[in-house]
């Protein structure tokens, strides 16, 4: 491709690398001595397990683990075993073309820069020590508003739609509940609010998705006691979501997203459904 990379491959040896999702997660490593490095993304990582990362590492931008693995075929980069992960990565001026394309399959991207430069970290009281990172970054399809360099992505900056409803006025099939929508255009900062009554086929709302076309949708969950979260919307509107979103929307959205489901992403009391391309 573009950056010179043979076509995608990975290693046999799979079986000798650590899952950086599960160490993540358990913080174990079973024994296994950590570099500084993988250190600091398997804290980022544990932080943000929904995130695909991109680390900052001098002029480059490597992935690991699970990560590499996802992003190695869809950016046609080689992924690799590296110490105790899988890894991949790309050169820093490419680095907005591979965020365009990540996000366009539906992943929330995070970019984890360092904070500080060689200079000042030569003159340092901590030369020795590694140089300090942060995700300082994160974008989703709707969210990135594509630069020159990433002018391919034609679909980034789409609308995101948070879709709420009320209580019912009554009980049965033909008293559907208040509903309201919001739609945010990150690029344009238009900001479109409505509030309707719909029909039990939910045709208004099948109207206002197809006419904002949004490729993001924030819907709201609950949880009630010592169960797992649920989507808190009826069953009607969540068969009318999935039909536009052209999968079906989960009624326990997952607390721990892997990048096997990356479509859907929990955040606090709201669940993030990309639309499928």
């Amino acid at each position: 491709d573009a950056d010179g990379y043979p076509p995608p491959r990975t290693s046999q040896s799979s079986g000798e690398m650590l899952s950086l999702l599960s160490l993540a997660s358990s913080g174990n490593a079973g024994g296994v001595k950590l570099t500084a490095l993988e250190a600091q993304v398997v804290e980022v990582k544990r932080a943000h397990p929904e995130v695909l990362l991109i680390v900052e590492c001098g002029y480059r931008f490597r992935f690991f683990g699970e990560d590499a693995q996802a992003a190695a075929p869809l950016l046609n980069i080689v992924c690799h075993p590296d110490k105790h992960f899988f890894t991949a990565s790309v050169p820093q001026f490419r680095l907005h073309v591979h965020i365009a394309r990540l996000v366009t399959y539906g992943y929330k991207v995070g970019v984890v820069t360092q904070t500080e430069t060689a200079a000042l970290k030569k003159v340092s009281a901590n030369k020795s020590q590694p140089f300090t990172r942060e995700l300082s970054h994160v974008y989703t399809r709707a969210t990135y508003v594509a630069t020159d360099s990433a002018a391919d992505s034609s679909d980034a900056g789409t609308y995101i739609v948070a879709v709420l409803e009320g209580e019912a006025a009554g009980e049965g099939v033909q008293q559907s509940p208040p509903i309201c929508i919001m739609a945010v255009h990150p690029k344009t900062g238009d900001v479109v609010v409505d509030e309707f009554c719909d029909d039990p086929l939910r045709t208004t709302l099948s109207a206002r998705l197809t006419h904002f076309q949004p490729s993001e949708l924030v819907l709201p969950t609950r949880t009630a006691l010592a169960a797992a979260p649920t989507l808190d919307l009826s069953p009607r509107t969540i068969q009318c979501i999935s039909q536009y979103v052209g999968g079906p929307v989960p009624l326990s959205p997952p607390s721990a997203p892997s990048l096997d489901n990356d479509r859907y992403c929990r955040s606090g009391e709201y669940v993030r459904v990309c639309r499928q391309s």
